[in-house]
């Protein structure tokens, strides 16, 4: 069994904690398809942002903060 993927809560919930991803989902850089979250260089964390059609007036997103290649601000890719 490999590395999980984890993805922390904090920026959702103001608690330390985390999201496991199932083996089968692997979330990759979007602009060079390696590795992130706590396999790889590039981060993903979970963004609050404002959506007017939402009940709650936001939704979350998942967005990549890549150390290596600069992405910032997009959605990661996925493998599956």
């Amino acid at each position: 069994m490999g590395v999980r993927t984890r993805i922390g809560t904090m920026g959702l919930t103001g608690h330390s904690g985390s999201v496991e991803l199932p083996d089968e989902v692997e979330l990759c850089c979007p602009q060079f398809g390696t590795p992130v979250a706590d396999k790889g260089q590039c981060l993903v964390q979970f963004i609050k942002v404002p959506n007017k059609e939402s009940k709650t007036g936001m939704e979350v997103r998942l967005d990549a903060d890549c150390r290596s290649c600069g992405c910032f601000g997009r959605p990661p890719a996925t493998k599956f």
